[in-house]
């Protein structure tokens, strides 16, 4: 599948301003480790992309997405991880601090990451952008084919500003948030509240689910991928 989807599979890097062929990767990842956990979960994924991830969505379309919990969180985790060291973010001690979730050894530890799914339609260019970007040789409509990988500064009516991970697949946005740990669950829940408060047509991507429904109008391709561009996701 890595193969055959290989044109598909482009990360935008912010760090070298530059687009990458395949995922970010860490080289300083021991055999067994590669071989093993993280080699299931690239398989997973690729299997998601397969089946779900290579659809370019259209606006307003109504989506049923089906997963597995833990192997899409670990693996989204996995992802933001060598996002932030690659980029050396600042919140990379919190990330460190979930790898043993991530190498499957603690589901309990994996519960103070909320995670929700938001949908990119695609958008038309404007005349006067694709005119400086090249004209007749841009396209019309821009279409989320890029995936992403970086972090996002969500600001939050009466709960301020949280950092959160997000990690793109084409039309498909998943936004990882932190809860406080002295808040306990009630702090996470007040989040997960205000965020789908904010974010109506996004849905939280629950471990007692094993699908979810959400609608192809969270945002916009285009202004997506310029504010990606220019803001570092924020």
């Amino acid at each position: 599948m890595v193969e055959a989807n290989k044109v598909s599979q482009v990360f935008w890097l912010r760090r070298i301003e530059k687009a990458v062929v395949d995922d970010p990767t860490i080289k300083d990842v021991c055999r067994v480790c590669d071989n093993g956990f993280m080699s299931d979960l690239d398989s997973y994924i690729c299997q998601l992309f397969d089946g779900q991830f290579s659809i370019i969505r259209q606006r307003y379309e109504q989506v049923r997405f089906t997963y597995d919990f833990h192997m899409l969180k670990r693996w989204m985790l996995k992802m933001a991880y060598n996002s932030a060291r690659i980029h050396n973010a600042r919140d990379t001690f919190a990330l460190k601090a979930v790898l043993p979730y991530i190498r499957g050894e603690d589901n309990q530890l994996g519960r103070s990451v909320r995670m929700f799914l938001q949908l990119a339609h695609p958008a038309p260019i404007p005349p006067n952008e694709r005119a400086a970007l090249g004209g007749d040789e841009v396209p019309q409509i821009w279409e989320p084919r890029l995936n992403r990988a970086g972090l996002a500064i969500v600001n939050i009516p009466h709960l301020g500003s949280k950092i959160i991970r997000m990690v793109s697949l084409q039309s498909y946005g998943f936004f990882l948030a932190f809860a406080d740990p002295a808040g306990g669950a009630s702090a996470g829940n007040q989040f997960a509240d205000a965020f789908l408060k904010r974010w109506p047509n996004a849905a939280e991507i629950k471990a007692s689910e094993n699908h979810v429904n959400v609608i192809c109008d969270g945002s916009d391709s285009w202004e997506s991928i310029k504010d990606a561009r220019r803001y570092s996701l924020q």
